[in-house]
């Protein structure tokens, strides 16, 4: 079931991808900077509805906020530096889910958002790294 959801996510974010496809390029990479925060935030509503349900303790709402400044870390280099700074940035995405939500102990996050999220990260970085750099060198 996992791979099914992790294909979701995927198709999820090429459904996206094929939407916005011919957004010039500066306002394709604020698309994806504001993107990349704001599935950071989706973790801290998970926490903050786990900390209200008694799911997850105060320290997951922390984690998740600290997720949130990494990744606007990357999302502001991503449009003021780098377009390889929101590649990394929706790569690294695909570690927060694996190493902290993956598992059944994880009660306040539903079982298949990291999985989706996994697949929709892994084609959003994917696309960056395509569309910004290595289009012109295939």
């Amino acid at each position: 079931m996992v791979f099914v959801e992790i294909i979701i996510g995927g198709l999820i974010a090429a459904a996206v991808l094929y939407a916005v496809r011919r957004t010039r390029e500066e306002r394709f990479k604020k698309f994806f900077a504001g993107s990349l925060i704001i599935v950071a935030l989706i973790y801290v509503g998970f926490a903050g509805v786990g900390i209200s349900t008694e799911t997850a303790t105060s320290n997951w709402l922390i984690i998740e906020l600290v997720g949130v400044l990494i990744y606007s870390f990357f999302a502001y280099a991503g449009v003021k530096i780098s377009a390889w700074f929101l590649a990394v940035g929706w790569a690294a995405h695909v570690l927060w889910d694996v190493l902290l939500h993956w598992g059944e102990s994880i009660v306040f996050v539903p079982d298949f958002y990291p999985s989706v999220c996994i697949g929709f990260d892994l084609v959003f970085a994917a696309y960056i790294a395509y569309r910004f750099y290595l289009r012109d060198s295939i």
